[in-house]
């Protein structure tokens, strides 16, 4: 009878373990991010660069994230990052605003002007030829002009 309960107790305590202790996948070449991964869920120790920053935090993973590959999980935690971009006022109609990004900006190697909405925006008395900073959460979209998803502006 002891028997039988030890031999319960070991399969249950190596099931647990093959199921919850996470095993690291080793250090990838994109900053130093280290992944652990378990049956159950995903742990990333992120020190990924991008653009002229780096994405520093420890996120665990579970259900259909802990599934993703690691550069699919960073376009998601990309989503949350705020990015900021200085340029010059060159266009406003409406609610629609296109700037110049400023020399030494990250996006003016990619794009010369850059288009965003300030719809739902409070008022901050920019005109054509204002300098700005605007805060946009997401990646530059690859158009012409590029595009960007503002969260919110004010003068530089």
């Amino acid at each position: 009878m002891k028997k039988k309960i030890l031999g319960i107790i070991l399969v249950t305590v190596v099931l647990l373990a093959i199921l919850f202790v996470p095993i690291p996948s080793g250090t990838l070449k994109d900053g130093g991010t280290r992944v652990y991964s378990a049956l159950t869920y995903k742990i990333v120790d992120w020190n990924r660069m991008y653009e002229d920053e780096t994405f520093d935090e420890t996120k665990i993973y579970f259900g259909a994230d802990q599934r993703k590959t690691v550069d699919e999980l960073f376009a998601q935690e990309e989503e949350t990052i705020d990015k900021f971009v200085c340029g010059e006022i060159i266009e406003m109609h409406g609610t629609s605003v296109l700037i110049r990004p400023l020399e030494g900006e990250w996006e003016r190697r990619s794009a010369d002007r850059i288009s965003f909405n300030i719809q739902g925006f409070e008022e901050i008395g920019a005109k054509v030829g204002s300098v700005v900073e605007v805060t946009y959460r997401g990646g530059v979209m690859e158009s012409y002009p590029a595009q960007i998803r503002a969260t919110r502006w004010r003068m530089a």
